[in-house]
């Protein structure tokens, strides 16, 4: 359960507001992604759409760690390049 929000401190909201503004501009980075590539002039069909979906809420959660994958690549500590 939620505390309220007299309850919750300051840095805590932040941390909530900042990691909904990073999951948001991930989603718009993989929908930009996706028009580029194409991705909108096909019909999907619901297996197709419960895949994306659940592709981009996972990405959406974790992309704290996409940030740190990327740097690491971008260091050039990672043995093989990941690609998305």
């Amino acid at each position: 359960m939620m505390p309220r929000k007299s309850e919750m401190s300051r840095h805590g909201r932040y941390a909530i507001w900042i990691y909904a503004v990073g999951a948001f501009a991930v989603e718009v980075l993989l929908m930009l992604q996706a028009y580029a590539n194409g991705g909108f002039q096909r019909s999907h069909d619901a297996a197709d759409l419960l895949v994306i979906v659940a592709f981009h809420l996972l990405t959406a959660m974790l992309w704290p760690l996409l940030i740190v994958v990327g740097a690491l690549q971008y260091a050039g500590l990672l043995p093989h390049p990941i690609t998305f």
